[in-house]
């Protein structure tokens, strides 16, 4: 019998860098583009980042106020559980998320989706074995939206991958 792939806990980090496609985000070089940090088995996740890289990809492309491009998104997840990775049943999960954005000068509230997808062979995205996508929506206007795809490693050789 093979042993559970569990997955307890998740991190994410993208450093800043001077690449001439992200060079037009504005914030400061010391920070990260992306720091996140999701407790499954304690519904938890906090999101750190740039939101003009968070929202690059987003339609319509909007920012939540004008103080500055860094936020805080911290959130529950429902329901809470421990991901067995490899149930070959599922091949997918999607979590109900609800939490704040806060930029520094105004704190809104957030719902949206945390969903984690199993990768075909054929048609993986990032060449990742699974993709967590978060889609968020800003309380106060729903046409305001965080989304952002995140590579799912396992196994011991891609665990610095995440």
């Amino acid at each position: 019998m093979q042993n559970p792939e569990l997955l307890h806990q998740f991190s994410h980090f993208v450093p800043f860098h001077e690449k001439k496609d992200v060079a037009t985000f504005l914030g400061a070089s010391h920070l990260p583009l992306v720091l996140l940090a999701v407790d499954f088995e304690n519904g938890n996740l906090l999101l750190k980042g740039d939101m003009e890289y968070l929202t690059a990809f987003s339609v319509p492309h909007t920012a939540f106020s004008e103080s500055g491009n860094r936020i805080i998104i911290e959130a529950d997840i429902q329901p809470r559980v421990i991901i067995d990775l490899e149930n070959l049943r599922s091949n997918g999960m999607l979590l109900s998320v609800s939490g704040t954005i806060n930029d520094g000068s105004f704190v809104t509230n957030c719902t949206g989706v945390l969903i984690l997808q199993k990768q075909e062979l054929t048609t993986r995205k990032l060449n990742a074995d699974w993709l967590m996508s978060l889609v968020l929506y800003e309380g106060m206007d729903a046409t305001r939206e965080i989304r952002y795809d995140f590579p799912l490693y396992r196994g011991q050789k891609n665990v610095q991958n995440n």
